[in-house]
């Protein structure tokens, strides 16, 4: 298993981040964790998880917003397209819905933080030890948004509202504080609607998606009363497609932005965009033309080189990616590393290299694979991660065997990892061996205790692979009873359901078998990729 994205694995170095505030077009998924934070751009119907042993205040949104072409944020999010229907509610914890299943404006549910799995795909699972990092998401355009207003980017002559105010914004490089001339952005005032600009849906936001001019300038918004620029939404926009999301990160002590923080943002399947938190806590608005899981991660940037490559070729990378005649993704980043990974930073050389991995397992190209590990000569945590993906996916298990194994070198009690092995024992179908594993890893939980909401869903996940071992081995009542202990722990696991069903297993929370089960299975205890 892995780490949620949002685990600290110095918490020394986690600081006081917070609260994370998705805002979001379509549908958003957020994640995060460790000093290497991720999110997700995930299905809206699964939202973010938050992190943490303390009980923090994570508040997830769902706001029915209007936009001119818009979408917004999470630490793990899901975007959906323009015009579908958007459902913000995250599982287990649904906020209360609207009549036509839509999750209202203004709907607050809040969590603890957490650092739990963010990805519905078992390879992705990530679950979370301790995280001092809250995530907040608010999915806007939690409804159908007419086709008419997607992506269509205003000119910064254009003017909207009503009022004596007038409202008009330089958008700047936070790194820099350069303005940004002739740049696609979004702009929102949360819980406003503007004259000119119909609201997503009844009572909702308004969005505006445009151009700046050659001074960095927005449209003007004429509006009743003054707004500081500090209660508003502006961000640049990266990538193509009506499909978007974005992240406000708060600090959870004082409530207020926590900005110029290094992130990286990975969408799923696509590109990865790096820079710095605004002084609004706002990361730049990602777009896609298909349904993606959005990660947030926190990272380390070395100035001037890694800043220079996040504003340079990794946002031309992710602008250009579907133009005709353009390499594949894969192709541009090996390019750029080769280019300029001698000049960039450990960790977003990194960041890189295991955005190249993840294209090459979902094209199963092993020789990508191969290039990519080697260019990212990974360390920490990543050891575990993508080790594990690679074993969840069958291939290079022998390599992927020896960064599980680095990363026990370094960490023999990471129960994560210690996870991670069994899986790829079991995987290489040495299930008496994996057993071994497991124990290891779900004993350390144990020990944790279950309070904590991420150590749960890990402690039940753990006793789930245990399960399915003791399932192929044949040892069915052994199985059943593990099923039980994860279903006693955490009755709604995704993982656990997922297994049972998958290995037609019927088992009642006291482990008895349901009625019309078999006993012994010893065909459908393979595991699923």
């Amino acid at each position: 298993m892995t780490r949620s994205p949002n685990e600290c694995e110095d918490r020394s170095n986690c600081g006081r981040f917070t609260r994370f505030i998705a805002v979001e077009s379509t549908a958003v998924r957020i994640d995060m964790s460790r000093p290497d934070t991720s999110r997700d751009i995930v299905d809206p119907r699964a939202t973010p998880k938050p992190n943490g042993k303390r009980a923090l205040g994570t508040r997830l949104l769902c706001c029915a917003l209007h936009s001119h072409a818009i979408r917004p944020p999470l630490p793990c999010m899901t975007l959906r397209r323009a015009g579908s229907a958007l459902n913000c509610a995250e599982r287990p914890y649904d906020p209360p819905q609207a009549a036509d299943g839509f999750a209202t404006a203004s709907t607050h549910v809040d969590f603890r933080p957490s650092n739990n799995k963010i990805h519905t795909d078992k390879h992705t699972n990530s679950m979370t030890f301790r995280l001092l990092a809250a995530l907040a998401a608010a999915a806007l355009s939690c409804a159908v948004l007419p086709a008419a207003h997607a992506r269509t980017y205003v000119p910064p002559t254009a003017s909207f509202g009503n009022g004596p105010y007038v409202h008009r914004f330089v958008l700047r490089d936070p790194v820099t504080h350069r303005p940004l001339p002739n740049v696609r952005y979004r702009l929102l005032l949360p819980g406003h609607a503007i004259a000119g600009l119909p609201p997503h849906q009844a009572g909702g936001d308004s969005v505006v998606f445009g151009t700046t001019d050659a001074a960095g300038r927005t449209v003007r918004i004429r509006l009743p009363a003054r707004y500081p620029e500090s209660q508003w939404a502006l961000q640049p926009v990266v990538g193509e497609g009506d499909s978007g999301g974005t992240f406000q990160v708060i600090d959870e002590d004082t409530g207020r932005p926590y900005g110029h923080y290094p992130y990286v943002l990975d969408v799923t399947g696509e590109y990865l965009v790096c820079g710095r938190i605004d002084a609004n806590g706002y990361t730049v608005f990602v777009q896609s033309n298909v349904d993606r899981k959005l990660r947030l991660r926190r990272t380390v940037l070395r100035a001037p080189a890694d800043t220079d490559w996040c504003a340079g070729p990794g946002t031309d990378i992710a602008n250009h990616a579907g133009d005709p005649g353009t390499p594949d993704l894969y192709t541009q980043y090996l390019g750029s590393l080769v280019a300029d990974g001698r000049h960039l930073g450990r960790a977003l050389r990194e960041q890189i290299a295991a955005k190249m991995i993840a294209l090459a397992i979902a094209e199963r190209d092993e020789g990508r694979i191969d290039t990519a590990l080697d260019a990212g000569n990974f360390s920490g945590d990543l050891l575990n991660g993508i080790g594990y993906d690679l074993v969840n996916a069958g291939l290079k298990i022998d390599r992927a065997m020896a960064m599980i194994d680095a990363r026990l070198a370094q960490s023999p009690d990471d129960p994560y990892a210690l996870d991670s092995k069994g899986w790829a024992l079991h995987r290489l179908g040495r299930d008496d061996e994996a057993l071994t594993w497991f124990d290891r890893s779900i004993a350390i939980l144990a020990k944790e205790g279950d309070a904590d909401k991420d150590v749960r869903e890990a402690h039940a996940i753990g006793l789930t692979h245990k399960g399915e071992a003791l399932w192929k081995l044949g040892r069915a009542d052994d199985a059943r009873d593990a099923f039980a202990q994860a279903r006693k722990i955490q009755p709604d696991n995704a993982d656990l359901k997922e297994t049972l069903k998958r290995l037609n297993v019927g088992a009642s929370p006291d482990g008895a078998a349901s009625p019309g089960t078999s006993g012994t299975s010893g065909t459908s205890g393979t595991s699923s990729t």
